[in-house]
C-alpha cells in the first residue's frame, strides 16, 4: 500500500499556460509563442483579450493555455478566475509543483491561509528542492497565526515549529531516526497545533511498522484538521495494517471525497478489494489509480502489480507476467524483496505470489 509523501513546506511565484468563448484557439506553435512573448513582456491584458476571443478545449494538449490564462488573470488580480483556470490544468497535471504553488498563491491572496498552506505543502512534496514553496508556506503560516492570535508561536530562526520540522526531515534523509523524531517532537512542543509534525511522526513510525504509535500521532493530526487528503490516506494505511478494514475503507473514501484526482487511495482500495477477492472492484480501483497517476512511477508500479495479482487469481498467468513486466519498467525496485517488505509492506502471501510468475 502507498502512503502519501510527507515533508515540509512558503509567497508568490508563477509560470506559464489559459480560457474561453468563440472560435477555437489556433493550434500552430507560432501563435502560442506570440502569446508567451506577450506574457513575458507583461502584456497580460492583451493575452487575456486574445484568449477570451477563442475557445480553449478541455484536453491535455490545451492545458498549457489554461495555465497561461490563469497566470495573466493572477497578474491582473482576478484571483477567482485564475483559480478556475489553474483547476483546468490541475486535472491533467495534478503533481506539478509550480502549478500547486500558484494555486496556493491564489488562496493566500484570498486570505484562505489554511488552504494556501495545504497547496504549498503539496508543492514541496512534489519537489523538495523548490524553496519557493517553503518560503510561501512559512508566510502563509505566519499570516494564519496572526489571524488567529497565535503570532507568539512564531519566534526567531531555528526556534519555530516549521524550522524544527525541517530539521526533523533533514535527519530523516540522513537516516538518523532518533534525531528526526526528537526534532518533530520539539516542533510539536513549540506549537501543539502544528499539524505537519504529527503527520511526520506518523509517517516515520509507520515506516518502522510501529503502527499503534503512528496511529496515535495521525489521529491527533486529524483532530487539528480533518480536511487533509494525504493525512486521511495515510490513516487508512495504518488502519489497514492494524486490521481495521472498515475504518481503512472509510478513510480512503474520505480522502477521495476531498480530492477526486488523488491516485493513492484508489490504489489502496484496490488492494483491499483484492484481499476480499472482489476482483472486479479491484480492477476498477487499480485502473482508476493508473488513469489519475501522471508522474509517480513507484505508485504506478504497485497499481500494475495489483492488476497482475488479479490476473494471477484468475489463473491468467500470461497476462499477469505482462503486467508484472509493466510494473518493473515503472520501478525496478518492485522486484526487490526488501522494498516489498519494508516500503510497500506487502504481506508474505503477496510476495510469494509475486515471485511465482
Amino acid at each position: 500500500m502507498k502512503k502519501s509523501g510527507i515533508y515540509i513546506i512558503t509567497v508568490c511565484v508563477l509560470i506559464l499556460f489559459t480560457s474561453c468563448k468563440s472560435t477555437q484557439v489556433p493550434s500552430d506553435n507560432f501563435y502560442k509563442s506570440v502569446l508567451l512573448e506577450q506574457y513575458r513582456n507583461k502584456n497580460y491584458d492583451y493575452v487575456i483579450k486574445e484568449l477570451d476571443s477563442h475557445t480553449i478545449g478541455d484536453s491535455k494538449e490545451e492545458a498549457g493555455l489554461w495555465y497561461l490564462y490563469g497566470l495573466c488573470k493572477l497578474k491582473t488580480n482576478k484571483v477567482d478566475s485564475a483559480i478556475e483556470s489553474f483547476g483546468k490544468t490541475l486535472v491533467y497535471f495534478p503533481d506539478n509543483y509550480e502549478l500547486l504553488n500558484n494555486i496556493g498563491v491564489c488562496a493566500f491572496l484570498k486570505k484562505d491561509y489554511l488552504k494556501a498552506m495545504g497547496f504549498f505543502h503539496l508543492s514541496f512534496c512534489e519537489n523538495t528542492n523548490y524553496k519557493i514553496a517553503i518560503d510561501n508556506y512559512n508566510c502563509a503560516y505566519y499570516n494564519y497565526s496572526v489571524q488567529n492570535d497565535k503570532s507568539a508561536t512564531l519566534k526567531g530562526l531555528g526556534e519555530n515549529p516549521i524550522e524544527y520540522n525541517s530539521m526533523g526531515w533533514f535527519y530523516y534523509y540522513l537516516g538518523d531516526m532518533p534525531n528526526a523524531i526528537y526534532y518533530f517532537k520539539k516542533s510539536i512542543k513549540e506549537d501543539p497545533d502544528y499539524q505537519f509534525s504529527y503527520i511526520s511522526l506518523g509517517y516515520i513510525y509507520d515506516e518502522q511498522k510501529n503502527y499503534k504509535t503512528a496511529l496515535q500521532y495521525l489521529e491527533k493530526a486529524k483532530k487539528i484538521d480533518d480536511t487533509n487528503p494525504d493525512l486521511l490516506n495515510n490513516l487508512g494505511v495504518l488502519y489497514y495494517h492494524l486490521n481495521k478494514k472498515k475504518e481503512a475503507e472509510k478513510s480512503f473514501l474520505a480522502a477521495i471525497d476531498l480530492n477526486n484526482y488523488f491516485p493513492e487511495p484508489y490504489n489502496n482500495l484496490g488492494f483491499m478489494s483484492l484481499d476480499e477477492n472482489n476482483l472486479d472492484d479491484a480492477v476498477i480501483y487499480f485502473e482508476k489509480s493508473l488513469e489519475l497517476n501522471k508522474q509517480n512511477n513507484h505508485l504506478m508500479a504497485e497499481s500494475y502489480a495489483g492488476l497482475a495479482f488479479v490476473c494471477a487469481k484468475k489463473a491468467d498467468f500470461e497476462q499477469a507476467k505482462k503486467l508484472k513486466k509493466n510494473a518493473v519498467l515503472c520501478d525496478f525496485k518492485i522486484n526487490e524483496i526488501n522494498y516489498l517488505e519494508n516500503i510497500l509492506q506487502w504481506n508474505s502471501s503477496y510476495i510469494e505470489i509475486w515471485k511465482s510468475f
